[in-house]
């Protein structure tokens, strides 16, 4: 269930909308998910080059992470290896790829990607790029993801 957000900031919202400003409305809410309450920060921005309607949006959702309820620090338990494994799966590398980059097996490489798939909670290599960029493992500011100036 998603708390609604104060009147004042969907009036906000919907007037920069119709007077086509292309900001970024943020807004604090809060949810239920699976008997644990979350909160956070609703982007919604317009991304549409041209005047239509209706008007197309872009909405993120980025889960604070110290709020009650939220998933412990599994940064914490992952290695540096399965944090450069990561980041080569998040990047689009394939284990082959991934097995000479870091001086594993491909076998190696899927190993690690089983034990961070457990840890976190997934089922798969999307899901888990996924939750990692959620839970802010990898950094949505930086491309290719694991490079720290985003360069």
């Amino acid at each position: 269930m998603l708390v609604s957000p104060d009147e004042e900031s969907l009036l906000k919202i919907s007037e920069g909308l119709r007077f086509g400003r292309r900001f970024r409305y943020p807004i604090r809410v809060e949810w239920d998910a699976v008997c644990v309450t979350r909160t956070g920060q609703l982007t919604v921005e317009p991304v549409s080059d041209e005047v239509i309607t209706p008007t197309l949006l872009m909405v993120f959702l980025h889960v604070d992470p110290m709020a009650h309820g939220a998933e412990p620090n599994l940064v914490q338990e992952l290695s540096p290896k399965e944090e450069r494994i990561l980041a080569l799966v998040a990047s689009g590398a394939t284990s082959a790829l991934i097995a000479r980059a870091v001086g594993l097996t491909a076998d190696g490489v899927n190993y690690h990607l089983s034990r961070m798939c457990r840890l976190l909670k997934v089922p798969n290599r999307t899901a888990l790029v996924a939750k990692a960029y959620v839970l802010g493992i990898l950094s949505p500011t930086s491309w290719p993801p694991g490079s720290e100036d985003g360069k």
